[in-house]
This record gives C-alpha cells, sequence and structure tokens, in this order.
C-alpha cells in the first residue's frame, strides 16, 4: 500500500512538472520537447529544468538590446560624470566659462542621441527595419523626425502618426502570412499532446511493473536533446558607441631645486711674534647650489583637479629618489673633508630640496613642447 502511494506522488510530481513545462512561456519548444519526455526519470526531468531555467536567464541578461541598454545607462552616468568634472574645473578656473559651455553642449547632444536610441519609437523603427518593412533611406529620414522630436522642433503626435502608418503596413502583411501558420500549428500542437500523453502512460506502465514484480530494472538515461543555441547567438546591430566627453590636456612639470655643497676655506700660515708659524683652522661653511629639473611632456586622456596633483607627485618622487643620492654623497663628504666635529654635526641634517613645482597644461602638444623649448632657453 505504501509503495502505491509513493508511485502516485511521484507519478503526480512529474506529471505537474510536465504541465508547467508545457504550459509555462520560460521555455522554448524544443526544450519543452527534451524536457518532457525526462519524466521517464524524474530526479533527471527536475535537475534538467533548473539548468535550462538557468540557461535561458543568462541568455537572456546577454542579449544584444539587454547590453545595449546597460551600456547606454553607464554612458549616461559617465557624461553626467563629466559634466560635474567639468563644473569642478571651471569653478577652480582651470577652464575658462566658454570652454565650459562647449563641453557641456557636446554632453547634451550626446545625452539627446542616447534618448533617442532608447526611445519606444527607435525600437518600433529598428524592428521593423530588421523585418525588411522599412529600407535603410526610409529608417533614416524618419529617425531624423524623431530627433526633431526629442529636441523639440516637431510634434510628437506627428511622429506617432508616422509608425502608425508603417505599423498598419506591417500588420497587414501579417494577416497575410497569419491563415498559413493557423494549420500548420494547429497540426503541431496535435502532434505535441501526442507524445506527451504517450510518454506519461509509458512511465506509469513500467512504474508499475516494477514495484509489482519487485526487481531492479537498469533505465537507459533518455536520449539527450540538442538545443539549437544559435536562436540565442547574440546579433551585431549598428549600434554606434560615442565614448564620453574627456578633457585631453599635454602637461609637464618645472621644479627648482636645492643641493646644499660643503666650502672649505683654509686661511694661509704665518709666523708668530715668537718666531714659530702658525696656521689657523679651516673654516667650513654651506652653500646651496640652485637648479631647475623639468619633466617629459605627458599626455593626460581625461584631465581634472586629481590628475593634476598625481602629476605632480609623480614627478616629485622621481626627482627625490634621484636627489638621494646627492644628499649621501655630500654626507660622504661631510665626513671626509669636514675636520670640526661641532661643525660636522651642524650641518648633518642638511639634505637637498624641492624649493618650488609648477605644472603647466596644454591643449596640443606642440603648444607645450614650444612652451618648454622657451623655458629652457
Amino acid at each position: 500500500m505504501d509503495d502505491k502511494i509513493a508511485v502516485g506522488i511521484l507519478v503526480g510530481l512529474a506529471t505537474g512538472t510536465s504541465l508547467y513545462v508545457w504550459n509555462s512561456d520560460r521555455f522554448t519548444k524544443p526544450q519543452k520537447i527534451g524536457l518532457v519526455c525526462c519524466i521517464i526519470f524524474p530526479p533527471l526531468q527536475w535537475i534538467a529544468v533548473l539548468l535550462v531555467l538557468a540557461y535561458n536567464k543568462y541568455q537572456s541578461e546577454n542579449t544584444t538590446e539587454a547590453k545595449i541598454t546597460k551600456q547606454n545607462v553607464e554612458s549616461k552616468q559617465n557624461l553626467d560624470s563629466a559634466k560635474n568634472n567639468l563644473k569642478e574645473l571651471k569653478e577652480k578656473g582651470i577652464i575658462t566659462e566658454e570652454e565650459f559651455n562647449s563641453k557641456v553642449d557636446k554632453i547634451e547632444s550626446q545625452k539627446t542621441a542616447f534618448d533617442i536610441k532608447n526611445s519606444t519609437e527607435y525600437k518600433q523603427l529598428k524592428s521593423l527595419l530588421d523585418s525588411g518593412i522599412l529600407t535603410k533611406e526610409e529608417f533614416e529620414s524618419k529617425l531624423k523626425l524623431i530627433g526633431s522630436a526629442v529636441e523639440k522642433e516637431v510634434d510628437i503626435s506627428e511622429v506617432n502618426n508616422i509608425l502608425n502608418s508603417v505599423n498598419k503596413t506591417y500588420l497587414t502583411n501579417l494577416e497575410d502570412n497569419s491563415e498559413n501558420n493557423k494549420k500548420e500549428n494547429s497540426n503541431n500542437t496535435f502532434v505535441y499532446i501526442f507524445i506527451v500523453i504517450t510518454v506519461v502512460l509509458l512511465s506509469i506502465l513500467i512504474i508499475s511493473q516494477n514495484i509489482e514484480n519487485n526487481v531492479e530494472q537498469n533505465y537507459d538515461s533518455p536520449t539527450s536533446v540538442a538545443i539549437d543555441s544559435s536562436a540565442y547567438e547574440n546579433v551585431n546591430t549598428n549600434y554606434n558607441y560615442q565614448e564620453p566627453i574627456k578633457n585631453k590636456k599635454f602637461v609637464y612639470v618645472v621644479m627648482k631645486i636645492e643641493k646644499p655643497i660643503l666650502d672649505v676655506y683654509e686661511p694661509t700660515g704665518y709666523t708668530n711674534s715668537f718666531g714659530f708659524y702658525e696656521k689657523p683652522d679651516p673654516i667650513y661653511s654651506i652653500n646651496y647650489e640652485k637648479e631647475t629639473y623639468t619633466t617629459d611632456i605627458i599626455e593626460i586622456s581625461d584631465y581634472n583637479i586629481d590628475e593634476k596633483y598625481r602629476v605632480l607627485d609623480d614627478a616629485k618622487n622621481k626627482i627625490y629618489s634621484k636627489l638621494k643620492f646627492v644628499d649621501d654623497a655630500f654626507s660622504t663628504n661631510l665626513w671626509i673633508n669636514c675636520k670640526d666635529d661641532n661643525k660636522r654635526k651642524e650641518f648633518k641634517g642638511l639634505s637637498s630640496k624641492i624649493t618650488d613645482s609648477q605644472i603647466f597644461e596644454f591643449d596640443k602638444y606642440s603648444e607645450a613642447s614650444i612652451h618648454k623649448q622657451n623655458n629652457l632657453e
């Protein structure tokens, strides 16, 4: 009695799973047929359902349309961020009001282009173009109307009227083909229902016979149904991605440096009043040798206040690494040539230092090169 209850529960679960798969719109027809055939071995069917659901979800999230939508959102966010960066640069006096307005106009035009590509009207026209209802010339001409509508140059109702007229032509063509597809769909439905009933009856018969005879039988695993993955391949579109506006600059850094130098003055000896020769102690002093260090011209694709200080810090770190050898040489010279212990202690903590640093920025490399050459001269 318990075995019959277990069999009934197993058959019920398998049948319910098959009905769910068959009536669900989350599976394609080839997938439905393959999953229903797995009713012979319910555990395999349940695992296969989970795997196919995960596969379909992954495919839907990685379609060309989904990627483009995500890319458009990220691009608009980058444009908003670029606009904020330009505002900060303008407030700090790095760019002029005229440069700010010019860059902002470019950003707004790009945002308008993204709004057009995300609009319902654009997607409708793109669908009609892909279906062959519209030619490329017609698509481009109607796309200009949508752009004018977004920029409020024409009324949006005019665009909708054009789309409605095109959609009517498209629906007329669909109606001509619908009658031919109805007979084919009805025949396919009958075949699918017949397969489901046959598989269910066969599974019930096999399970019941197994319980009555109490004999272990080995069942061959059902033949896996190949899923045509070509239906899920990404379709190349004519979408032209535009990079966000960036503040490209050419910069170089000029630093003024002071290096300590030990000067040793040895007075001339003389004969004192007692007839002895005396030589005064040397006189030690420190002079600072001044130099100017200029970096190479650096190209920065997106220049802002953070990039400015990063370039300055990198230049200072490089020059300090070079000055370390100069300071080591000064320390060595101090221990060898300075005989006065007090002076040696006094001069011991001296080291090279950067007294001033400036960064020069230009829109063109030629401007930066000419300016750098003039400074060197």
